[in-house]
């Protein structure tokens, strides 16, 4: 499928560029967009998401893979009452936004949204709640049928066991989310999970010695990788796309402890972000990922090490502490040179980052 022609024939722009979005909760507390010239340039233009609001804390942004969605959960300032959602539908010219579809009820200023994934047609969402009144996470999913949102109920079925915590999930393929978890009886494992209709299908789980928190998948879903919390280790596997997640060989050359990890969209490299901020760059051998080079040694990282790439994989953005708060980094071969930054900052924490796949 020609990506760009089937996207320009649905509205969008050819050759404007691709977009950053990002959910900004520091002096602003707001959302904003960036035009994109992969591994070039970001320009600022909040003319493409209408009027932002301005009175709620971001803590989660995603967009549907035709990128005809983008979606963002928000908490309340100051931090009590319930967190609202921002759902934005592209009109041809900007994401205009449809309606505050849900609100996350419990009035804990304490409650956020950590992760959302969003179905390649946007018919779909899946978020990871943390209830700080129950010390637990959940996960929840909305579903779309034509422009109304409807939480569907006992959204995750099949399941060994019940689920007490996750962190972090990711898509999987077109068909399939996986996430971390930890059951209430029987310890840790990365799950996956089917969209069936209207929920979630349990299809399979891989045990693992201790809690994950950072997971990413390859576009097509082949590849898990997920960031562990205590060693100093992240751990890989591979999935069938029908039933079967199999743990692969460790990867060789981990050089410090931290949890976070990015695969670029074919799984060919792997990023691990450590505690101390430093950004390795793995690259994969056929078998396993092997240490390259360091993306970044510094103190304006993140720990979570938020990354996001151009789809065809040569172009990064990443997230910082110090101005410019957004990075450019371009590939060439299996290296990697920071670019740039944005001329114009309106905001000083890009604390969450969502790439549009294609032009608008």
């Amino acid at each position: 499928m020609d990506l760009l022609k089937t996207q320009a024939s649905m509205g969008k722009k050819s050759g404007a560029g691709l977009v950053l979005f990002t959910g900004d909760s520091g002096s602003l507390n707001n959302y904003h967009a960036y035009r994109y010239d992969p591994g070039v340039s970001l320009t600022l233009d909040m003319s493409i998401i209408g009027t932002p609001n301005g009175v709620y804390a971001p803590s989660a942004v995603g967009i549907s893979h035709d990128d005809m969605y983008v979606f963002g959960m928000e908490r309340p300032i100051p931090y009590s009452g319930d967190s609202k959602n921002f759902i934005q539908k592209w009109d041809g010219t900007l994401w205009a936004e449809m309606e505050r579809a849900f609100e996350l009820a419990g009035g804990n200023p304490d409650d956020d949204v950590n992760d959302v994934v969003l179905t390649d047609d946007g018919s779909h969402m899946v978020f990871q709640q943390y209830r700080a009144i129950e010390y637990d996470n959940r996960i929840s999913t909305y579903n779309r049928v034509g422009e109304v949102w409807t939480e569907e109920l006992n959204a995750l079925r099949n399941a060994p066991n019940g689920i007490n915590n996750t962190y972090s999930m990711c898509r999987c393929g077109p068909n399939h989310i996986a996430l971390p978890v930890k059951f209430l009886e029987t310890g840790y494992a990365v799950v996956v999970y089917e969209w069936a209709g209207n929920h979630l299908n349990y299809v399979t789980h891989v045990d693992i010695s201790e809690q994950g928190y950072g997971i990413t998948c390859t576009d097509d879903g082949s590849r898990i990788a997920v960031g562990l919390n205590t060693s100093n280790a992240f751990k890989v596997f591979s999935f069938n796309g029908v039933d079967t997640v199999t743990e692969l060989t460790a990867p060789v050359g981990i050089i410090g402890r931290g949890y976070g990890v990015n695969m670029t969209p074919d799984g060919d490299q792997l990023f691990h972000t450590e505690y101390d901020e430093d950004i390795s760059v793995y690259n994969w051998d056929g078998t396993k990922y092997v240490w390259h080079e360091y993306l970044y040694q510094g103190t304006d990282g993140k720990q979570t090490g938020h990354l996001v790439f151009a789809p065809d994989g040569q172009s990064l953005i990443r997230r910082g502490n110090v101005s410019p708060y957004l990075f450019i980094h371009s590939r060439s071969g299996n290296d990697w040179a920071f670019v740039d930054g944005p001329d114009v900052i309106p905001a000083r924490d890009m604390s969450y980052l969502a790439l549009t796949r294609g032009v608008l």
